[in-house]
């Protein structure tokens, strides 16, 4: 299916919302590619890119990086684009803004993006659509995750903060714009996004 084509049911009415999937990362701590960590008998980024997909989320784009070689055929058939990230080492702005230059170039454009990180699987499609949700009915400009004491990602973004994503660039990721936009951000309680993949010890301790 091609996951640039809208279904015959979509209704332009609907806000659009996409998502972007980083994962690039090394994973240097983990000691393996952590994308390719088996969790509900498949890979974790595939769990991930199926949750966006179940929330609504077209187009879905995936970021990838150090590992791309080894992860990219798990993706092959999926309904995802694949964006090529070289600069992965200088850190999530680079990845950020990678994905923003192929969202860039899609034939329809979209109202929202959610960005998500492709290590943490026990975010549900339900979350991501509570997120929607909220950044609809507050009309805020950003609506992000609350968990562990801090606003993170996954986190909702409107179209009109597309340049400041695309200049994004280093370690900072989308949580400068957090700071930047303080007054029209909306805060969605997410406990399920604190537990992420990073060490064997989050392994053995979450799954």
């Amino acid at each position: 299916m091609n996951p640039l084509e809208s279904s015959a049911e979509f209704n332009k009415s609907e806000p659009v919302t996409g998502a972007l999937i980083l994962a690039a990362g090394a994973s240097a701590r983990m000691g393996f590619p952590k994308q390719l960590l088996i969790f509900n008998n498949k890979p974790m980024i595939e769990t991930v890119v199926e949750t966006a997909l179940a929330a609504g989320c077209n187009p879905v784009v995936t970021v990838l990086g150090a590992f791309a070689e080894r992860i990219r055929p798990v993706l092959e058939g999926r309904q995802v684009i694949i964006a090529l990230n070289p600069d992965w080492a200088s850190g999530m702005g680079s990845s950020i803004a990678a994905g923003m230059k192929v969202i860039a170039g899609l034939p329809r454009p979209i109202d929202n993006l959610l960005i998500l990180l492709g290590d943490q699987p026990f975010v549900q499609a339900a979350d991501l659509q509570q997120m929607m949700e909220i950044k609809r009915k507050s009309g805020a400009r950003i609506a992000a995750a609350a968990y562990a004491g801090q606003l993170g990602v996954p986190a909702l973004f409107d179209r009109t903060l597309f340049q400041a994503l695309s200049a994004l660039d280093g370690q900072g990721g989308a949580k400068q714009l957090f700071r930047q936009f303080r007054n029209e951000l909306a805060v969605c309680n997410l406990p399920s996004a604190a537990d992420d993949l990073d060490t064997p010890e989050d392994v053995r301790r979450l799954l």
